[in-house]
């Protein structure tokens, strides 16, 4: 495999708020279960003399860790909001507002124009408000084997006249 500056990579990306969440949950059950697969391996040895591996071994407890904290956390805002809406609420507004900031000047150095940096700012709130509920859905749902995709019956035509002409190319 070798790194192709130029490569032009097609993909079809939902449209509808229903293809949205489809794809996001599947992602979430992808990162559940390969969460748990190398957690079997996080700490045993892989091979005699290996260094680097702590490292590794970092990051996957880190994430393992806050896939677990993170779910905790919502039913805990949930759980405050039932109590304190008006200062969860609040509270929730700024702090998305705050982590928004950053994405979004990075997006707006990247692609500069009037409303760049705001594409980011409503993108957090919709997913407060819309998709919050995915990783912990992924979380427990993780065993259904789905794809969420299959028999859509919906392939762009000129993706498989494309990958022949380029298998055609390479060979």
């Amino acid at each position: 495999m070798v790194y192709q500056k130029d490569a032009i990579v097609l993909t079809k990306i939902p449209e509808t708020y229903r293809g949205l969440r489809r794809m996001l949950l599947r992602w979430a059950r992808s990162n559940v279960r390969e969460c748990l697969v190398m957690a079997r391996y996080l700490y045993t040895p892989f091979r005699r003399g290996d260094s680097g591996t702590a490292w590794m071994r970092l990051g996957g407890s880190v994430e393992l860790g806050m896939l677990i904290l993170e779910e905790t956390l919502k039913v805990g805002l949930f759980l405050n909001m039932l109590f304190h809406p008006v200062i969860t609420l609040s509270g929730l507004a700024v702090g998305c507002a705050t982590t928004a900031i950053l994405p979004a000047m990075v997006y707006q150095f990247r692609r500069p124009g009037l409303f760049g940096c705001i594409w980011g700012l409503a993108y957090t709130y919709f997913w407060i408000t819309c998709l919050f509920w995915i990783s912990g859905w992924g979380l427990m749902t993780a065993g259904c084997s789905g794809w969420l995709t299959r028999g859509t019956g919906r392939t762009p035509a000129a993706l498989p006249a494309l990958a022949v002409q380029k298998h055609s190319e390479v060979v």
